[in-house]
């Protein structure tokens, strides 16, 4: 990209007759570079194994009958059901 902004900046100073291509072209390399990134990152990721696509907080499936852990400090009122 660096050598296309040149190639326009020789064009622009010089007066060369391909001013309107450099300009064009460098337009080009500008809007697709965000693409060539992004495809870039795409094809650079590693897999990643079945586990860790599990979605956020998935932990131990807990049965009806388990009740969930009283934190320190807490204590579990007389009326309620463990869920």
């Amino acid at each position: 990209m660096l050598g296309l902004l040149g190639w326009f900046l020789v064009e622009l100073v010089a007066g060369g007759g391909q001013i309107g291509l450099a300009e064009r072209v460098m337009g080009v390399a500008q809007a697709g570079w965000p693409l060539v990134v992004v495809l870039s990152c795409r094809l650079n990721q590693t897999p990643r194994p079945d586990a860790s696509r599990e979605p956020l907080g998935a932990g131990p499936v807990r049965s009806a009958a388990t009740p969930r852990p009283v934190l320190p400090g807490r204590t579990r009122l007389s009326g309620s059901q463990p869920e």
